[in-house]
């Protein structure tokens, strides 16, 4: 009897000592991992209401020392323009395993974000905006979060706000076949400063071609 009971105490330290293996190693590969929730304010505008993006949107995640501005040198590890993707339902992960974040320790960060994502690194992405039949891809927005976050708090929660108008006409006539639609005089390239948060215009003013389509 006691010989039983030596084997099931074994067993069951054994069980346990399994499992805090596992959890550790679960604990050691995530709890440091950054992930984000979003939501996207204002009116709908172009193809994204509320929280509802397409599957595979790219955005670009910036991630900083907390209480300092945005720039070179107050990146945090590999927080510079990192791809985070969506399966459609507002929650981002990495794009791939290089572009994966983890909080630092002992330290708080911020975080800045863009979309759509653009692969050349830099803090000013740019718009063009003189072809109007990807509309998705106007629809440039731009999320902060400077809270000071650290890691086991969840996910890092992203406010989009759309930095674009988007202007639609809509026309009744008998005949509209042929129908062409200019905006007059327009900069149509501009880059945006993620850390002012402000537009600087690229090119000198051009007549842009709308998008123009028929119900």
């Amino acid at each position: 009897m006691r010989k039983n009971w030596l084997y099931l105490l074994g067993c069951v330290a054994l069980m346990f000592s399994s499992c805090r293996k596992e959890t550790d190693l679960i604990s050691k590969n995530t709890s440091n991992q950054v992930y984000f929730s979003s939501k996207i304010a204002g009116l709908p505008q172009t193809r994204v209401q509320g929280t509802q993006w397409s599957a595979h949107d790219a955005i670009g995640i910036f991630m900083f020392q907390n209480g300092v501005a945005l720039d070179e040198t107050s990146i945090i590890n590999k927080g510079f323009n990192q791809p985070y993707t969506t399966n459609g339902n507002g929650n981002f992960s990495p794009q791939n395993e290089q572009a994966s974040l983890e909080f630092p320790v002992g330290s708080k960060v911020s975080f800045v974000a863009y979309y759509p994502y653009q692969e050349q690194g830099t803090l000013t992405p740019s718009l063009h905006i003189a072809n109007q039949e990807n509309q998705a891809l106007l629809d440039f927005m731009v999320a902060r979060n400077t809270t000071g976050l650290t890691s086991g708090q969840g996910p890092v929660a992203l406010s989009f706000d759309r930095q674009m108008t988007k202007v639609e006409l809509k026309i009744k006539g008998s005949d509209l076949n042929g129908l062409r639609v200019h905006f007059m005089a327009l900069p149509s390239i501009a880059s945006f400063n993620l850390s002012s948060g402000q537009w600087a215009q690229v090119n000198t003013n051009t007549d842009i071609p709308a998008r123009v389509s028929q119900n």
